[in-house]
């Protein structure tokens, strides 16, 4: 099933790029293009084949500490290539995937109607697969941008890609 995708507007317009986050205008081609694929995939609701999970737990489901917040605010994040030879399953965005495929670049996302699921924001690209922040930690997109967004911080894909 299809969801809409919307980018927060901080992400999109931003101008901020290290190992842990970097803003759309500054991701390099690969980057953009593993972006465009997640964003074409969630839209014609095609199945997923990167580690799709919530971000407040781990590889195995369990809840990581210090991590409430990005529960409350429904943050997940999707593993979005290149991706090792490894074998993998593939399941749609709406759906926890801990088998799927891992990579270093990441997408991190929220969704805006968490009991639907059908309209997703993404808030941040994770060049490397680090830790994510803890609360208070700078700079931490996934806080910053987590939380309740005002309607003129959202975007839509369609607006961006023409699509």
């Amino acid at each position: 099933m299809s969801a809409e995708v919307f980018f927060h507007m901080d992400f999109y317009d931003g101008e901020h790029r290290d190992v842990k986050f970097s803003d759309y205008p500054l991701l390099t081609p690969v980057e953009a293009a593993s972006l465009y694929s997640f964003v074409l995939s969630v839209q014609d609701g095609e199945m997923l084949i990167g580690r799709n999970k919530p971000s407040w737990e781990n590889a195995y489901g369990d809840l990581i500490k210090n991590r409430v917040g990005y529960k409350q605010n429904s943050l997940w994040h999707y593993h979005a290539g290149p991706y090792s030879i490894s074998l993998g399953s593939e399941n749609g965005v709406r759906n926890k995937n801990i088998d799927g495929k891992t990579s270093g670049p990441i997408i991190h996302y929220k969704w805006l109607d968490p009991s639907y699921k059908k309209k997703l924001m993404i808030i941040a690209f994770s060049p490397e697969h680090l830790n994510f922040p803890k609360p208070r930690e700078k700079p931490n997109h996934l806080d910053d941008r987590g939380g309740f967004a005002k309607s003129e911080l959202i975007i839509s894909s369609k607006d961006i890609y023409n699509i």
